[in-house]
């Protein structure tokens, strides 16, 4: 029905995740197809959905950005094992962590995004790599790889919201940086 909806966007492969939890916690497909639509039509899931290569790189310059402010031994780990942002945090942001952390993370997540926006997807992903940094920095480029896409079910939830909560970054900040990360000609 979105390919209908929105044609100019038709089928991405990723959408079925959100789909799927909006499925299961709404009371029904059209709540879940208004929720979907609702959802997909922000900007921050809009540039990553239609694939807007521009706009996707802003996104993952502020990451980038924030990342080494807050984890610079990991981001110079991360860089120094040739681990890009582009490789595991597009895939987050595109599934809104769906894919990559346990069902109840998922909707607290989804919960604290609803509610403070796209700074705190940000904030949940550097939460992610702050809560496994030690683990991380022992790791060799596959074994991140491998590590990041398949984060471990028995995740503590507690644990993972004090790392984000650890993270300081105001919404104020984050559309500062994000104005800053605008390249002239991608707006």
């Amino acid at each position: 029905i979105f390919v209908c909806y929105r044609p100019d966007i038709g089928y991405v492969q990723g959408m079925s995740y959100i789909a799927a939890i909006l499925l299961l916690y709404l009371d029904g497909e059209y709540e879940s197809f208004v929720a979907f639509a609702n959802l997909i039509s922000q900007h921050f899931c809009f540039d990553f959905i239609s694939l807007r290569k521009e706009q996707i790189d802003i996104h993952l310059r502020v990451f980038d950005h924030f990342f080494e402010k807050k984890l610079p031994v990991l981001f110079h780990h991360f860089q120094a094992q040739g681990v890009h942002s582009d490789v595991y945090y597009l895939e987050w942001c595109f599934t809104l962590f769906v894919k990559c952390l346990p069902l109840d993370a998922v909707t607290r997540i989804w919960d604290s995004y609803l509610l403070l926006g796209e700074c705190f997807c940000i904030r949940a992903a550097l939460g992610i790599l702050r809560m496994y940094a030690e683990h991380l920095r022992l790791m060799e480029m596959e074994q991140i790889l491998q590590f990041l896409q398949d984060i471990p079910s028995d995740l503590n939830i507690d644990e993972l919201f004090h790392n984000i909560s650890e993270l300081h970054i105001s919404p104020s900040t984050c559309s500062k940086v994000y104005a800053r990360m605008v390249k002239p000609g991608e707006a």
